[in-house]
């Protein structure tokens, strides 16, 4: 189960981000924004059936980030997870992004 901490009123169509006790991921469209697809390292998650890509904070977030300067701040919630995030059983991102079309 999560918990919300964080709900930015100012951006109520922003990025989401994840949270565990390891780890956090911001999901991002690749429908919307497909060069998303290429900032994956392999750290990060891919949920095909959604069109969604969940970047690693480290160093994926960060590359997203350096395309899209405006989203930083440009953020709807924080969802913290208690134990591991669900999204941990998804395909790592970089196995599945040379299949994915957007």
């Amino acid at each position: 189960m999560y918990s919300l901490r964080n709900e930015n009123e100012q951006a109520p169509d922003g990025f989401t981000w994840h949270s565990d006790p390891g780890h956090a991921w911001l999901e991002v469209s690749y429908l919307e924004h497909p060069d998303a697809l290429t900032c994956a390292t392999g750290w990060g998650y891919v949920d095909m059936s959604r069109g969604l890509i969940y970047l690693e904070e480290d160093s994926e977030a960060p590359r997203f980030f350096a395309l899209h300067p405006a989203a930083v701040n440009n953020f709807r919630v924080i969802r913290y997870y208690s134990s591991d995030a669900p999204l941990r059983g998804l395909a790592r991102n970089l196995e599945h992004v040379g299949q994915v079309t957007a």
